[in-house]
């Protein structure tokens, strides 16, 4: 099966721990990584796609409109938005 870009990234940094933690602090070979592209669709087509992302490559896909949403409501002070959204409240990034 050939590798996604997601799991090239992943084999990058698992090789490459050590240096990418000079620039990343506690970075680890399962971070979970954000796209945003695209505007809303009404009929969200894509669904399947991100849902498939998400539980096999930690990859959350978002629109540009979700982050407009989520940056008019946040508050500084509160978890970042995806570890509010995924429950990933435990984990010290």
């Amino acid at each position: 099966m050939p590798s996604t870009r997601s799991q090239d990234w992943r084999e990058w940094l698992k090789v490459n721990l050590l240096p990418a933690r000079a620039t990343l602090p506690g970075i680890t070979v399962d971070v979970r990584g954000l796209i945003i592209m695209g505007r809303e669709d009404v009929t969200d087509s894509a669904r399947e796609i991100r849902d498939r992302h998400s539980a096999n490559d930690r990859i959350e896909i978002r629109t540009y409109d979700w982050l407009l949403r989520a940056g008019l409501s946040a508050d500084s002070t509160l978890p970042g938005l995806l570890d509010t959204e995924t429950g990933d409240l435990d984990r010290d990034w």
